[in-house]
């Protein structure tokens, strides 16, 4: 696989790549594991359909990175951040995979291994849809019940080359199934989405 190349001045994000990747589990229905078949969210005006991943974390400064933003295939939104900064759950769901040591996900060189949490959440209409939150460590099981805003882990380190440039990777895989197990930060778009307005329907 042929890495990256970014300008000089600007710094790579994880690939994301999982050279020996998990079998991919058979998933049921996300209203059964959570007990609320045939339950819709009730929206009210005090409380968001989606919630910010990390509010009340970060800084402002390069590492904001969009989606696509630099010109290539990131599947993501970064969000700067410090370490053990708090991570929250955009929406209810089920955790669906943890990844203590995933190739990509600790540093700008492929082989840095880090954490990243998938969680299966549930949209307002009852469909369900990923969230991959790159660059965290939890201490959720697979399976956990997650609720809405609810803390699901910590912001851990990110290298370039000498430099810990720590930051939240948002992903959204907008189906219900067939989330991927490898090319998590990087590739084709697949069922990949921009993260923003995707929180802000």
């Amino acid at each position: 696989t042929k890495a990256v190349v970014d300008s000089p001045q600007k710094i790579p994000n994880p690939r994301g790549e999982n050279k020996n990747p998990p079998k991919e589990n058979t998933i049921g229905s996300l209203d059964d594991l959570l007990g609320e078949k045939g339950n819709k969210e009730k929206s009210t005006p005090d409380q968001p359909k989606y919630f910010h991943p990390c509010s009340e974390c970060g800084y402002p400064g390069p590492y904001d990175r969009d989606w696509y933003g630099d010109g290539t295939q990131h599947l993501a939104k970064d969000y700067p951040a410090f370490v053990d900064d708090k991570i929250h759950a955009i929406s209810k769901g089920i955790v669906h995979k943890y990844y203590p040591a995933i190739g990509g996900f600790g540093g700008a060189n492929p082989s840095k291994t880090g954490p990243a949490l998938v969680v299966r959440h549930k949209k307002p209409d009852g469909t369900a849809y990923f969230a991959l939150y790159g660059h965290m460590s939890s201490d959720l099981k697979e399976g956990s019940k997650v609720k809405a805003n609810q803390v699901i882990g910590t912001i851990r380190p990110y290298y370039y080359g000498n430099s810990n440039i720590p930051h939240l990777h948002l992903g959204i895989w907008d189906a219900s199934e067939n989330f991927p197990t490898s090319r998590l930060g990087y590739g084709s778009k697949r069922s990949f989405v921009n993260p923003v307005p995707f929180l802000e329907k």
